[in-house]
């Protein structure tokens, strides 16, 4: 081995992802929690589910830093294995963690956003199809789980191929081929919520608004497809210790992004009141120039408002609950027929805070 072989080192790219992914999860969280608080918005069961998602997140990304110095991960396998041979006993152990841990990280974040999705959805078809994804994501994750827990046999025959008759299964085929369910119901989700905001009798712009908010929910699929491409292509096992640093970037990454995502759908409260706090002097002067109540988007008078709160279980138009992250966007509450028995509706009835 050459002098130049032996120096080649590419564990930096490792240690500013998990840096700074750490920094990210905890400081969108607390962004969600702020928003929240801002909005008057009730914490319910998907802040649980996603805070629980933050710290294992965390976790990977702070085991990515440990095995940098203990495992030797950023250099080649042969060199590690000449100059410090016990660090590759650390390196299998962090991978086999490593592979458990992931399956809850990037699992919590998306029960997370589905939950959110049962809360706001009224139609049937959307509340099961949000349900059996649900059930299917826990079920991928306890088979992943359980198959990563013995994908060896015995189980510490992963990091000491010493023992004598020990098996495992492909790993590499494991954590490529494997992740691909997992992709299409990442799919689904992004198309899930989008009938219920195209049905909506609104603007083009709050409707593109709308969905581009939805959407958020599904950029951790981007980093998804990327692990998994990289997974197929480079064998973790072949060279490992120097393939490891882009691999475990990238298992950082992706349940960081569904974490951003799950975060993302919340932070409604929070942009209106930061654009409130910059637009405030702007609605100011214009009401003393104009001497009338200024208005922002939409907006109703009292005592159509008042009859908004107070409408009939008949009426077809319905506001989501106050204590959703959407509240005051409007949604169908029957299938198309009511829908259409309100084309008539005028719009100031149907958006109210916008």
């Amino acid at each position: 081995m050459t002098s130049e072989y032996m120096s080649t080192y590419n564990g930096d790219s490792l240690k500013e992802v998990s840096i700074s992914f750490t920094v990210l999860n905890i400081v969108v969280f607390a962004l969600r929690c702020l928003s929240k608080r801002l909005g008057r918005v009730t914490f319910g069961l998907d802040d649980l589910i996603l805070g629980v998602g933050v710290i294992f997140s965390v976790a990977i990304d702070i085991l990515g830093l440990v095995i940098l110095e203990k495992g030797g991960i950023g250099h080649h396998l042969s060199v590690i294995f000449e100059e410090h041979p016990e660090k590759i006993v650390m390196w299998a152990k962090s991978l086999y963690a490593l592979s458990i841990i992931y399956c809850i990280a990037v699992t919590l974040p998306k029960l997370a956003i589905l939950v959110f999705y049962a809360r706001i959805f009224v139609y049937n078809v959307q509340r099961m199809v949000t349900y059996v994804l649900m059930g299917f994501i826990i079920s991928w994750s306890i088979a992943a789980s359980l198959t990563a827990v013995f994908s060896c046999s015995p189980i510490k025959y992963f990091w000491d191929k010493s023992i004598v008759d020990g098996t495992c299964i492909n790993i590499r085929h494991f954590w490529g081929y494997g992740c691909i369910p997992n992709i299409i119901a990442d799919f689904v989700m992004l198309l899930l919520p989008l009938p219920m905001v195209w049905e909506l009798q609104a603007d083009i712009k709050v409707k593109a608004g709308l969905t581009v908010t939805l959407l958020t929910g599904s950029v951790g699929m981007v980093g998804g497809i990327i692990r998994t491409v990289e997974f197929i292509q480079h064998d973790p096992l072949i060279d490992g210790t120097w393939a490891s640093s882009t691999l475990w970037a990238w298992t950082i990454i992706e349940p960081g992004f569904y974490n951003f995502a799950a975060s993302f759908l919340c932070l409604r409260p929070l942009v209106k009141y930061l654009l409130g706090r910059t637009t405030g002097s702007e609605i100011r002067q214009n009401r003393s120039l104009s001497g009338s109540r200024p208005t922002i988007g939409y907006a109703v008078s009292r005592s159509r408002s008042h009859q908004l709160q107070t409408c009939s279980r008949e009426t077809s138009i319905s506001l989501i609950r106050r204590d959703d992250d959407f509240s005051n966007v409007p949604v169908p509450l029957q299938p198309m027929d009511a829908l259409k028995r309100s084309r008539n509706t005028d719009e100031d009835e149907i958006f109210v805070g916008m």
